[in-house]
């Protein structure tokens, strides 16, 4: 990262005409200390206005009349839009995930077969726990389920 410094637009009279008192802050993405994938969210999610040769940002600020509060200023604003890209980038990823998972049940076979295996499940408990009941009952009342079971 690196600071600029030059001359404010706006009113300020003769004191804006001869001091460089804005500041500019420029820095590359593969700079920051940041991990791969968050410098890929924040090429992907910084706005336009602040990105310049693809992967260098740069920052202005001249809202104070001092240069050193002006680059304070510029590197709150500078986390702040880092913070929120990276926060956008993420969500946005969330809601990317969750859309192919809704979508991929809907499809009925995309979904790794999952509904499949879920209905196998269904169908064994049923087998099961209609034995066991066939079972019990036959235990308990031999001669009533006996003539039932001769007629399948």
């Amino acid at each position: 990262m690196e600071f600029e410094t030059c001359r404010s637009g706006g009113p300020g009279g003769q004191h804006v005409n001869r001091r460089a008192t804005a500041a500019r802050l420029r820095a590359k993405i593969g700079g920051l200390p940041l991990s791969d994938e968050e410098k890929e969210l924040l090429r992907e999610n910084l706005p336009p206005r602040f990105l310049v040769k693809g992967d260098e940002f740069i920052i202005e600020n001249s809202d104070s009349r001092s240069q050193q509060q002006n680059k304070k200023n510029a590197l709150k604003q500078a986390n702040a839009e880092i913070e929120e890209a990276l926060e956008q980038g993420r969500q946005k990823k969330k809601r990317q995930k969750r859309k192919k998972r809704i979508s991929s049940t809907k499809k009925g076979g995309g979904g790794g077969g999952s509904k499949d295996i879920h209905e196998e499940q269904k169908q064994r408990r049923r087998s099961e726990s209609t034995d066991d009941l066939l079972e019990a009952a036959y235990e308990e009342a031999p001669e009533v389920i006996g003539p039932l079971l001769d007629e399948e």
